[in-house]
């Protein structure tokens, strides 16, 4: 697997852990992110 793959999975790893888990988002990244935001 070429290395742009493994940064896709990561990544989306990642949106769908904050996803789950709004809360822990909002206090690692503040209140008003975007990414926090896309997760409600």
């Amino acid at each position: 697997m070429k290395k742009v793959t493994y940064i896709i999975i990561i990544l989306l790893l990642i949106v769908g852990y904050f996803y789950i888990y709004p809360e822990r988002c909002e206090k690692l990244l503040g209140d008003e992110n975007l990414i926090c935001e896309l997760g409600w």
